[in-house]
């Protein structure tokens, strides 16, 4: 899963949680990521680093053009741990996952690193705890 960075502010802002932020992700029913395989547990914190991608400056703009795609410009973040903003934009997605994915509840702790994809309302953080399947 790619999480895009687009010419926008708020997409290319890095922002720090202020408080503990709800998303949702899908995983594989054996609790591993769909994409990387990376097995979860509940209610653990789980923690990368997350770089900021080097064509944005120290203001969150963006510095040169790094990929067109459908005419924005955009970089992409591979690391970190990828979630969605809300269950409406879940439900759309849901059957392109297969039979064997769930829906978990997930928390974006206080303190966290993260990015915004307002677009396809997603995430990219740095921290993450799986609370719950939906």
């Amino acid at each position: 899963m790619c999480f895009y960075i687009r010419n926008t502010q708020e997409s290319a802002t890095l922002w720090i949680a202020k408080e503990d932020i709800v998303c949702y992700k899908f995983i594989n029913r054996d609790m591993s990521s769909y994409y990387k395989g990376f097995t979860y547990k509940f209610n653990t914190l789980y923690k990368t680093n997350l770089k900021q991608p080097k064509n944005i400056n120290s203001k969150g703009e963006l510095m040169f053009k790094l990929k067109t795609y459908y005419t924005t410009n955009i970089t992409e973040i591979n690391k970190g741990f990828h979630s969605y903003i809300d269950l409406k934009t879940c439900g759309s997605l849901e059957g392109g996952f297969g039979a064997g994915v769930v829906l978990v509840k997930c928390i974006i702790p206080k303190g966290s690193e993260f990015y915004i994809d307002p677009i396809n309302k997603e995430y990219v953080s740095n921290q993450i705890i799986i609370k719950k399947v939906v």
